[in-house]
């Protein structure tokens, strides 16, 4: 079976029929199908996924910042401190789905519509770390900007400072 034949077989299976309104439309048999919208839901938590970390959904609130774990935060500072320190500000593939696959767990410990919500906050929170520590790097090194290289020690002095540590003891494992 090839992939276009699976697709048509997908799409009759599902019985789909383009929806004229949200409440779905009747085919030429008097069949109810249902809408694209309830239809994406359903394939997002067919596929593991979840309606409320779908951006897409008009039931979801606006997105804004809200309380998050003590734990996610220094999750968060340490995910974004350790691509500084050990890869110069990039990451792996495999590390940066392997932090989101524990933000959106996070997430679903929170009631529907907040979800989204918590995930803006994570990625607030990453931009703000990041932001932080390109400003302490510049402010060490004039001129330079991403993706420059630069001396982990900058970045190990900052998360030193950031903890209350002692400057002079700077330990880079790299």
């Amino acid at each position: 079976m090839t992939v276009t034949e699976m697709a048509n077989y997908a799409l009759k299976k599902q019985d789909y029929e383009k929806a004229t309104s949200k409440q779905g439309s009747s085919d030429s048999g008097g069949n109810q199908s249902i809408s694209d919208l309830e239809r994406s839901y359903r394939n997002a938590e067919a596929t593991g996924g979840d309606r409320w970390l779908c951006g897409w959904n008009p039931d979801v609130e606006p997105k804004h910042i809200v309380p998050i774990s003590k734990d996610i935060e220094d999750l968060v500072k340490q995910q974004i401190r350790e691509r500084y320190l050990k890869e110069q500000g990039g990451s792996s593939f495999e590390k940066v789905h392997s932090y989101n696959e524990k933000y959106k767990a996070y997430a679903k410990t929170r009631n529907g519509p907040e979800r989204m919500s918590v995930l803006y906050t994570i990625e607030e929170l990453k931009f703000s770390e990041m932001d932080k520590i390109m400003g302490y790097i510049k402010s060490k090194v004039p001129g330079w900007h991403h993706p420059k290289p630069f001396d982990p020690a900058i970045v190990q002095e900052y998360i030193n400072q950031e903890e209350g540590k002692d400057n002079k003891d700077i330990n880079i494992s790299v």
